[in-house]
């Protein structure tokens, strides 16, 4: 689950601050939020991404990804929090990005590692798209200029 990365990454944070970067037990861990990862952008047949998310798609309705988790729901509001229909992605998608940075400070080779590297740029394309260029994703999704916050309920209109 999203919500578990960055639980495992703190840990293992918690284990470099008190036995170092190369030490057996946060070596451990990083390889633990790497297997996290690996099950959501190459998951494979492994029996330890059984229960894993779904996986993203890309929407060119929307421009962006998606959980395929609550797709077909009819208001693909009842799985994965939403994703389906880009509510909370500013949040959920940061969960991600924040965790990959700690697998990168644990295992720098991975900020060289193109499927990671990948999936990670493309949670922050489809948030915090910085290119005006990019046909994939648009600028400031979920950004209202008029209220000049962000909203998080996605395509989606809600009831309040």
């Amino acid at each position: 689950h999203k919500n578990n990365l960055p639980q495992v990454a703190y840990v293992c944070l918690m284990l470099e601050k008190y036995y170092g970067r190369e030490h057996s037990h946060t070596q451990s861990c990083a390889n633990l939020l790497l297997r996290g990862f690996q099950c959501l952008y190459a998951p494979g047949p492994a029996p330890e991404c059984n229960g894993a998310p779904m996986g993203l798609y890309y929407d060119s309705a929307w421009h962006g990804v998606a959980s395929r988790e609550g797709f077909t729901d009819t208001g693909c509001r009842t799985a994965d929090f939403g994703n389906a229909c880009y509510n909370d992605h500013h949040y959920h998608f940061s969960y991600f990005v924040v965790s990959a940075a700690v697998l990168v400070k644990l295992k720098p080779e991975f900020a060289l590692n193109t499927p990671f590297v990948s999936f990670v740029d493309t949670l922050i394309r489809d948030t915090a798209n910085p290119s005006v260029q990019d046909s994939h994703f648009p600028q400031f999704r979920s950004f209202d200029w008029f209220d000049l916050h962000s909203w998080s309920r996605g395509v989606i209109p809600s009831a309040d």
